[in-house]
């Protein structure tokens, strides 16, 4: 056999066991960089090996570089620390006057800091409990939409509209003046519903508010025409005690000009 003859079958081998050192080189490079796990202070992760929760980083010394076994074997999930918004779609009810209204509620939600539960174990932290009955932030959106806004609306239907809109002191600012049943309402749905939702879901609600309260739409051509009405009628009044009070001061006005008249001649 010639020396070009073996250099030539040696050259394929060459070229194989680099190859092969390369991928493997790859491969290795792979399983290191994901066994590092770096916890921003926005999160919250949930490291599973193989569908059982090893190991949840939520304190704020928890934040930076971890280290996990490499993938597939165990794996990550991340969760939104932050406080979220969900701004729920207007929807028309009744009140116990029988005045139809619509009402615009939002919320502000998080889940919940591992300080709010007394347990010790990885299934009493909420992050546990929110991965384990909701899974993600969209169907939480939809069970906190379920749960709280259905019950604001039905405290405000157990509420007379005039109350809601009542004002008890336009002049006085809001440290003198109490709050209105559109504040306090919110406030007690909130302090009603908190305790369970956190025990359920391991969602802490931050707060809930009305944004606005307005008629419907079919209804609103009809109220206005009525308010308007109703301010003719003030005007109407108010230019009606204009003119007797003009009247009076012009009779006034004569009689003592006459007076003056009477006195000079």
């Amino acid at each position: 056999m010639s020396p070009e003859t073996t250099t030539t079958e040696s050259t394929p081998r060459r070229t194989g066991r680099n190859l092969a050192c390369c991928s493997a080189v790859v491969l290795a490079s792979g399983l290191l960089a994901s066994s590092f796990v770096f916890v921003d202070e926005t999160e919250l992760v949930l490291v599973e090996r193989l569908g059982q929760i090893t190991a949840i980083y939520d304190r704020p010394s928890d934040r930076g570089l971890q280290f996990k076994l490499p993938w597939p074997v165990e794996t990550v999930r991340r969760f939104d620390a932050r406080v979220q918004l969900l701004d729920s779609p207007a929807g028309e009810m009744v009140t116990r006057d029988k005045k139809n209204i619509t009402v615009d509620a939002y919320l502000c939600w998080k889940i919940a800091d591992p300080g709010a539960t007394s347990g010790t174990g990885l299934s009493d932290r909420p992050v546990f409990r929110f991965f384990t009955a909701l899974g993600n932030s969209g169907i939480a959106r939809v069970r906190l939409g379920e749960r709280v806004i259905p019950q604001l609306r039905t405290r405000i239907g157990e509420t007379d509209f005039g109350r809601l809109v009542e004002v008890q002191d336009s002049r006085s600012g809001p440290e003198t003046a109490g709050s209105g049943l559109l504040v306090s309402i919110p406030r007690d749905v909130r302090n009603e519903l908190s305790a369970p939702i956190r025990d359920l879901y391991g969602i802490e609600l931050v707060d809930v508010r009305i944004k606005r309260l307005n008629f419907p739409r079919q209804n609103q051509l009809s109220v206005f025409e009525r308010m308007k009405t109703e301010r003719k009628k003030i005007a109407e009044q108010y230019r009606s005690d204009g003119l007797a009070e003009n009247t009076k001061i012009k009779s006034r006005a004569d009689l003592q000009y006459n007076e003056i008249i009477a006195n000079a001649q």
